[in-house]
């Protein structure tokens, strides 16, 4: 009980100063990994790392939102590697084997594999690498000579790196940071996601909305 009026009380808070937050000018790039409704709807973009475990938890979390809310919102995953192979903004390699991931799910798109190669980067957390990727390309049926190749573009490069400028022009300190319409949450609590896609749906007139049988949500 204590917990979820804990909850209750973060998400008001939150839902009061969502409507004055900043709107950032947050471009989709053709290149990023995308799911739902992304024109005229409710985009909730992330800026994550594979190698993040708060990234792989907020994954799973953001699975179970895109099933209740369905295509009503659009969902948009760029890369943010805390690698100093690709990200020039660290001080210190963080994830070192972070980069490769990122480089390693860019081409998994480029066969039309951009999610399963997503999702099987995070399930094998901890054990990244090269020998790693590639297992994850044959699992899910690549052409493993187009794979090996791609890992060696520098167009490829330069897509993680322009998805890290992206996130550093748009005021990223961590991983995972969300946007829902441009406007960055304060946290990457999955209450908070939900709430500022409900909030957006209330605005457009929406008055079927998932179950809140907690009474989390203050609309």
């Amino acid at each position: 009980a204590e917990a979820l009026e804990a909850a209750r009380k973060a998400v008001a808070e939150f839902i009061e100063s969502y409507p004055n937050l900043e709107v950032r000018d947050l471009v989709t790039n053709l290149f990023d990994g995308s799911k739902g409704q992304l024109e005229g709807g409710i985009v909730v973009t992330e800026f994550a790392d594979f190698d993040c475990p708060h990234c792989k938890l907020a994954g799973f979390y953001l699975k179970d939102i895109a099933h209740r809310y369905g295509d009503r919102v659009g969902f948009v995953f760029k890369n943010y590697p805390l690698g100093t192979s690709c990200n020039d903004n660290l001080k210190r390699d963080v994830h070192p084997d972070a980069c490769e991931a990122a480089i390693a799910v860019q081409c998994g798109r480029r066969q039309g594999a951009f999610w399963p190669f997503h999702d099987l980067i995070f399930d094998h957390q901890g054990s990244l690498g090269s020998d790693r990727m590639r297992s994850i390309a044959a699992e899910l049926q690549l052409n493993t000579e187009t794979f090996e190749e791609c890992l060696e573009k520098d167009s490829i490069l330069n897509e993680v790196k322009e998805q890290i400028a992206q996130g550093r022009d748009a005021g990223l300190t961590g991983t995972p940071t969300f946007f829902v319409n441009g406007k960055m949450l304060p946290s990457a609590h999955p209450l908070f996601v939900e709430a500022a896609i409900r909030w957006e749906l209330v605005e457009r007139g929406e008055t079927e909305l998932p179950e809140d049988s907690d009474g989390i949500f203050p609309r």
